[in-house]
């Protein structure tokens, strides 16, 4: 990722940021956070629709949040197919699979207009050392990232997919309500069907299908770039 390419958004203040809550619990208070963030954080973008932020088999040096707008994370399959491996909201941290290897797996694309916050390994050894705490949060957040995953390939490989496109809806409002304190059920897709289809391992056409059935079944409110979740998840197996 080129900074040197990207206009760079006005910093301010980001409440629901990942790295800000990683400083907070390591002890720092308002003014320190502000200045780690002037000093080790750099704020990238925009990235329009469709641009990459990375490829597969760059270089990781450096861990990313979305500061504001939507990632995914993708690559092609071992039969030539693209598949949606992850979508990243405002908040959300992306890049960990380049750790292991200091390589990245898979692209990284921006799904609407886009700003990152780019944390690199070397200000992240050197603040660190300062403050021992934030290896913890690393490691916490890493381990929920992985956890999350594995949830996900189970739930993609046992449920119907009525089951696994309500399980993926409720989890996006819930992370919105997490991650930006979101009140309402209400969910404003950022990506298309086909994204969405090559997420769950399905056909834009079936994620049609299954979402005229969630919403004749009363399970969610369907416009055209927004849906409104309004049963819980845990009912499903009662009516699909």
């Amino acid at each position: 990722m080129n900074p040197k390419l990207r206009l760079v958004k006005q910093r301010h203040r980001c409440e629901h940021c990942l790295f800000r809550r990683f400083f907070l619990s390591a002890g720092l208070n308002c003014d320190e956070i502000d200045q780690a963030g002037q000093t080790t954080t750099t704020n990238i973008g925009p990235y329009r629709p469709g641009e990459y932020l990375y490829h597969a088999g760059e270089q990781c040096n450096a861990l990313y949040v979305v500061h504001a707008g939507t990632v995914k994370t993708e690559m092609v399959t071992f039969d030539g197919d693209l598949h949606v491996s992850g979508f990243y909201l405002t908040g959300e941290l992306f890049g960990a699979d380049g750790i292991n290897k200091r390589n990245f797996v898979a692209d990284a694309v921006a799904v609407e207009n886009t700003w990152v916050c780019e944390l690199t390994f070397d200000n992240w050894e050197k603040l660190a050392m300062d403050y021992p705490g934030l290896q913890g949060q690393l490691i916490s957040e890493l381990g929920r990232v992985i956890a999350h995953k594995e949830l996900e390939a189970l739930s993609n490989h046992y449920h119907l997919l009525e089951h696994r496109l309500m399980s993926f809806l409720s989890d996006l409002l819930n992370r919105i309500k997490e991650r930006q304190g979101q009140q309402s059920n209400e969910i404003e897709l950022a990506m298309t069907k086909t994204d969405i289809a090559r997420y769950l391992g399905a056909t834009p056409e079936s994620i049609s299908r299954a979402l005229s059935k969630l919403e004749k079944s009363g399970y969610i409110k369907n416009t055209k770039r927004k849906i409104y979740i309004l049963k819980d998840q845990s009912c499903l197996d009662a009516v699909i």
